[in-house]
């Protein structure tokens, strides 16, 4: 879909002209998109918006438990227990280099104030339509207000300014799944080395991001009885929650992220009021 806002539009221009310098001195590795198996997992970084805490206490509370059954029941075992630190993506790139994190809050542009969405709709996906695995049960962004705007907008930029910092493709992107994708999602990936973002082409901002948290995350096949279970499970957690959750994202975080996208550990902190930078590990207010 393509979709210009004044503010999204000026960002995206400048985005282009940042991807194209950073390519030029970036080697990029595609040769793994001519496998049929995954790409090797090294280490993948992201920005995410992380889960404000009452956002996280409701979903646990009203769910949690109802979710775990099932997983157990599932046989999914493995996503019952997986870690993740629960969060809405802005963009995720695949890099072995740990100096990574330092490098993308250098070339980080400045995020939006605090945003105000609605979270609301459970439903199941697939990383590609018959690919088998990764799959995952979501929690999408209301797509309105000025709060979604923003929110894409900034992915725009982010996703050209960090983007050029990958090795490559995501590995969760490749092999089985990359021959599943349609042409439109191939092209981001060869091109940004991840489908679902939002990039600029021909001086069109083109929006395919989906704002969403997960609540699983599983690299098991996604077979016809799973898929019937956990699209079920969705539809009762619509009918528990039906008007959503309002939630206010008050701060974006660079992370580290496992093969099917869980957050493993928070590294910088931006408060998005103040703009302030936190290492997480040490504690310490970081300038940029």
């Amino acid at each position: 879909m393509v979709r210009k806002t004044l503010y999204g539009a000026a960002i995206a221009l400048l985005g282009l002209s940042t991807i194209q310098a950073a390519v030029a001195d970036t080697k990029i590795d595609n040769s793994a998109l001519e496998s049929t198996a995954f790409r090797p997992h090294d280490r993948t970084f992201g920005l995410v918006y992380t889960m404000p805490a009452e956002v996280n206490e409701t979903l646990h509370r009203s769910l949690g438990g109802m979710l775990t059954e099932r997983l157990l029941t599932l046989g999914l075992e493995t996503e019952a227990i997986r870690t993740n630190i629960p969060h809405v993506t802005v963009v995720h790139i695949h890099n072995a280099d740990p100096t990574t994190p330092a490098k993308m809050l250098e070339a980080l542009p400045t995020p939006p104030k605090p945003l105000n969405v609605t979270l609301k709709k459970f439903y199941t996906t697939e990383a590609a339509k018959g690919a088998g695995q990764p799959w995952w049960l979501d929690l999408g962004v209301v797509k309105e207000g000025d709060g979604f705007e923003r929110m894409m907008a900034y992915n725009t930029a982010a996703t050209a300014a960090l983007t050029p910092l990958r090795d490559g493709p995501l590995p969760r992107v490749t092999g089985p799944v990359f021959a599943k994708m349609a042409d439109a999602g191939k092209e981001l990936v060869k091109t940004v080395g991840v489908s679902g973002v939002n990039v600029v082409k021909n001086g069109e901002e083109l929006r395919s991001h989906n704002p969403h948290n997960t609540l699983v995350y599983s690299t098991k096949t996604f077979s016809p009885e799973i898929q019937q279970s956990m699209g079920a499970l969705a539809d009762q957690f619509n009918q528990i929650l039906p008007e959503g959750i309002p939630a206010t994202f008050k701060t974006v975080s660079i992370v580290e992220l496992a093969f099917s996208g869980n957050v493993t550990r928070e590294i910088y902190r931006v408060d998005l009021e103040t703009g302030a930078v936190l290492d997480v590990a040490t504690g310490k207010t970081v300038t940029r």
